[in-house]
């Protein structure tokens, strides 16, 4: 919310074939040059979720700002 001047944020966990937490916010959105994008923050994400066998992406919202989804499949 901070870095990103989110007014809204939304967050999902789906159970179906694992677990998948999604995080929706309409903030700035990603820098169209993703490797832009890819901080310490992220990249310590990637890892954690690396740990436990996770996936993670991070993509542009449809109506502006960003999608995080972490995945962990059974």
């Amino acid at each position: 919310m901070k870095h990103a001047r989110a007014k809204k944020i939304t967050i999902t966990l789906q159970l179906a074939g694992g677990v998948q937490v999604t995080v929706e916010d309409d903030g700035n959105g990603i820098p169209v040059d993703r490797s832009l994008a890819f901080g310490d923050g992220l990249r310590i994400a990637h890892h954690r979720a690396g740990l436990i066998g996770a996936s993670i992406t991070l993509e542009p919202a449809p109506r502006g700002g960003t999608v995080f989804t972490c995945t962990v499949s059974n």
